[in-house]
């Protein structure tokens, strides 16, 4: 889901101004439900704004890089006016004690939609001190990471998580998405790195990440990921099948695309020749060896 996500605000860069006014005083639900408003009022207007501008940009004979260009600074100004809205939820989310549910939104809200950092960081700061222990964290997570862009701050949470909870069934399930959040990133990095100087104007903080992270995830670092998952929590259940049932068959997958591959050393094979004659390919070995896999049904 992340590189969707990145895919489709790559696609359609673009801004639509937005006034501000100082908020009069409202209950934490009533807030949320406005600022929420508000957002959806921008992305519904920025989408018209977008298709405007591309029309227009296609009727003065502009090409590609004169797209891209309007596109990118329009997009800048959007991500100003999201971080007023941002900043407004984070006020929601310090409501913890006047509405805790509505405080769990607001920040569900923050970690999806916000791209700073420092916004990010004080929301997570709130959910570890006082929802750690909600019902609905799992799903708080589940949509933070499929929902959300890669980003330091999702990293840090799913790792907070991990570190802070008392319960097993939550570390347990956090560590499979965290090892689902690096698969992801592994396969966007390439993708943000090749469009370094788009990304930069308007995500700076989520290149700077990606670049810190493009060699210390890969497919290795991912199969001790899970096998570490499922050594430590390997009899948890989760989604009704134990841990070790859900990733057994993915762990097997990368030890085999591990070892199958150009100067390994081929997976040893026993089974009876066209003789029935039982036989080893390690008794070949040093010797030039032509494999025909075929089957009959």
């Amino acid at each position: 889901m992340l590189k969707y996500t990145l895919t489709a605000l790559l696609g359609c860069l673009l801004l639509v101004p937005t006034t501000f006014a100082q908020e009069e005083e409202l209950p934490p639900d009533e807030m949320y439900d406005k600022i929420e408003q508000e957002s959806q009022d921008l992305m519904t207007a920025f989408q018209q704004k977008a298709m405007e501008v591309q029309q227009e940009v296609a009727k003065e004979g502009g090409g590609q890089d004169a797209m891209m260009k309007a596109m990118l600074g329009l997009q800048t100004e959007l991500q100003e006016d999201l971080g007023k809205i941002t900043g407004k939820m984070l006020e929601v989310a310090r409501q913890v004690e006047a509405d805790p549910e509505t405080s769990f939104r607001a920040i569900e809200f923050i970690l999806i939609r916000s791209e700073e950092e420092a916004c990010r960081t004080r929301a997570t700061d709130i959910l570890m001190e006082h929802h750690l222990e909600n019902d609905k964290l799992q799903d708080l997570i589940t949509n933070v990471t499929q929902g959300g862009m890669p980003s330091k701050g999702t990293q840090v949470l799913l790792e907070s998580v991990i570190a802070k909870s008392d319960s097993r069934e939550t570390k347990a399930a956090t560590s499979l998405a965290l090892a689902g959040y690096y698969e992801s990133l592994g396969e966007m990095i390439p993708m943000i790195l090749e469009q370094e100087e788009q990304i930069a104007s308007v995500y700076p903080e989520m290149l700077e990440y990606a670049k810190s992270m493009k060699d210390k995830i890969g497919e290795d670092a991912y199969l001790a990921q899970l096998k570490s998952i499922a050594e430590e929590y390997g009899d948890v259940e989760h989604d009704g099948e134990l841990i070790s049932d859900t990733i057994g068959s993915k762990i097997k997958m990368l030890e085999t695309r591990a070892n199958v591959a150009v100067g390994k050393v081929a997976p040893d094979i026993e089974g009876p020749d066209i003789d029935d004659v039982e036989f080893k390919l390690s008794d070949y070995r040093g010797k030039v060896v032509m494999l025909d896999f075929w089957g009959d049904w």
